[in-house]
């Protein structure tokens, strides 16, 4: 593929060079993902497929008239897109450089703000701050949130102290986006499951491939639908997102989610923030490693713990390991580096 945007990323920009009108496939953003499960690859999105995600999201989660939208996410993160979105309707879009809970609550109020995108742990810090400065947000009504799953306690809580309503939007950097909403499709997209309940997405809003890696990007499709990686299930007609296909834990034969056996966690009243992971086992090939970051002023147990996952799921899902930390290691865009947390709980487990 050639196009000025590839040529110039391959031989440097040329001042001289005349100005084109872009076309529908050519590149508009060379997009790198966040790289949690490997190293990153830069994403080809073309004018095509940024088009596509924009009209499709404002298709599916439509916007007031007098709706002002906040984003705390890096302009290099996907969600960028929808700053697309938010002009499409000819609203304004308050863009901040990084995410800090008191720079975000001073230009909600400052700006009159409706609409915020957060990830779950920017929304824990979030409402940590409000918490701790008796500050309210009340012009807020809706969150956007999406880049990791969303425990129920964190929901419970949210919807409790902010009022507002939360919004579930599943895409990625290779979807140009969100595809899918609170569980529904977007009109401009397929999705189906394929081996392994794996999520397979098809529309205008894919991804051309990755940058120099044909590879890559033929492994990423089969029969023309998009791998996500995810598993997923269908539940009365709405997508439910189970886990990472590489984050579940194959434990004694037995597949076990590592999102299902986190939100029980987050139910616990003394734990802040936690991430399962699986760590090698002699015996049962992988064990389930609970990593946990306890809250202030508490002192959690490992066997409390365990015997309160023990008394909401099945036995072969609860922890073998407990690791507590003082924070789990995120990206920018809020991800848990679960590779990074493998490496230290395996580190952690061997050596006990």
């Amino acid at each position: 593929m050639s196009t000025p945007i590839l040529r110039a990323f391959e031989d440097g920009w040329d001042e001289h060079e005349p100005a084109t009108h872009p076309r529908l496939h050519d590149v508009a953003w060379l997009l790198f993902t966040s790289g949690t499960t490997g190293r990153p690859k830069g994403a080809l999105l073309e004018h095509r497929s940024l088009t596509a995600a924009a009209i499709g999201t404002a298709l599916a989660r439509p916007t007031a008239a007098d709706d002002v939208f906040l984003t705390p996410f890096p302009l290099c993160h996907v969600a960028g897109y929808n700053v697309f979105v938010f002009h499409l309707h000819g609203r304004p879009v308050v863009v901040l450089p990084r995410f800090r809970a008191d720079d975000l609550v001073a230009h909600v109020r400052a700006h009159d703000v409706t609409v915020c995108s957060l990830a779950p742990t920017m929304l824990v810090t979030l409402l940590d701050h409000l918490d701790a400065t008796g500050t309210t947000l009340p012009t807020l009504r809706t969150i956007t949130y999406g880049a990791a799953p969303m425990a129920s306690a964190l929901r419970r809580r949210a919807e409790e102290t902010l009022g507002v309503a939360l919004r579930e939007g599943y895409g990625m950097t290779e979807l140009s986006g969100n595809a899918v909403f609170d569980g529904v499709p977007n009109p401009l997209v397929s999705v189906r499951l394929g081996a392994d309940d794996e999520i397979l997405v098809r529309g205008d809003q894919v991804t051309a491939g990755y940058w120099r890696d044909p590879d890559a990007t033929a492994s990423a499709f089969i029969d023309g639908w998009f791998r996500t990686g995810d598993v997923g299930r269908w539940d009365g007609g709405r997508l439910h997102i189970v886990d990472r296909l590489k984050d579940i834990v194959i434990t004694g034969g037995e597949n076990v989610a590592s999102r299902e056996v986190e939100d029980v966690l987050h139910d616990h009243p003394a734990v802040a923030a936690a991430a399962i992971v699986g760590v090698p086992d002699d015996r049962w090939g992988e064990a389930i490693c609970a990593v946990v970051v306890p809250r202030p002023g508490t002192s959690p147990s490992a066997g409390e713990l365990v015997a309160h996952v023990r008394d909401r799921l099945a036995g072969f899902k609860q922890p073998r390991h407990v690791v507590f930390v003082e924070a789990l290691p995120v990206n920018a865009a809020g991800k848990v580096e679960k590779a990074e947390l493998r490496r230290l709980a395996a580190q952690v487990v061997a050596r006990a």
